[in-house]
């Protein structure tokens, strides 16, 4: 996306109070940080929502700290630890990259929490002791509905059952180790596509308006459709 069509975007609705930035990975984008503080620079919460990878490697420490005062928070990804998040991710160093760019947001003191899927094959155990041993405050993870995204293949979905057990499961650990969990509005059993209550995605050069974030590479009405 161009500076000046994000610019046009945001200005045509300017009642939005949050914007979220996902992708793609947002950081491979050279207009990033004037993204972060233009949106600032209207009053804005900004958010990310990133992989933690970057090319071959994690985000560079030099684009977090040029894009840190525009920045509210990072939400990370995650599935697991290194064998788990690197097979989920489909990329060998995924964990590796990760591990080292919130290495990177600790340093700069850069806000960020964490999200994952109830999917087949994530680890909350593992999530739970990773996060557990971060010194970063106020971390959270927040569990989402899987709805096929991009060019995903081969994604296996929980039944019903299994999706309550993953809840359940999330929420359990939440308490032992201290750590608030959220869930998406569909876990909630719910849809944010029945109020009004909206949120602005920018997806790679697409914008976007969905009441419902899970919604923002779907054509469906509602994420629990």
């Amino acid at each position: 996306m161009l500076f000046g069509n994000f610019v046009g975007f945001i200005n045509s609705y300017s009642d939005f109070g949050t914007i979220k930035i996902s992708g793609g990975e947002p950081f491979y984008n050279d207009s990033i940080k004037y993204f972060l503080q233009y949106a600032k620079n209207k009053n804005k919460k900004t958010e990310v929502l990133s992989c933690g990878n970057y090319e071959s490697g994690p985000i560079p420490k030099k684009v977090l700290d040029e894009c840190a005062p525009f920045l509210d928070r990072i939400m990370f990804s995650i599935y697991g630890n290194k064998e788990t998040h690197n097979k989920i991710c489909r990329k060998n160093n995924a964990w590796q990259n990760l591990e080292r760019t919130i290495k990177y947001c600790e340093e700069l003191k850069i806000p960020f929490k964490f999200e994952t899927v109830a999917m087949p094959g994530v680890s909350l155990d593992e999530i739970f002791n990773y996060i557990g041993k971060l010194k970063s405050e106020k971390l959270s993870l927040k569990v989402m509905h899987l709805i096929l995204q991009g060019k995903a293949e081969n994604i296996e979905y929980f039944s019903s059952k299994k999706i309550y057990e993953f809840k359940e499961k999330a929420e359990k650990l939440g308490k032992e180790f201290n750590i608030p969990v959220k869930f998406s509005c569909s876990l909630e059993g719910k849809c944010l596509a029945d109020s009004e209550k909206k949120a602005i995605v920018i997806v790679d050069n697409r914008p976007k308006i969905v009441n419902c974030s899970a919604l923002k590479y779907s054509n469906k009405k509602k994420c629990k459709d």
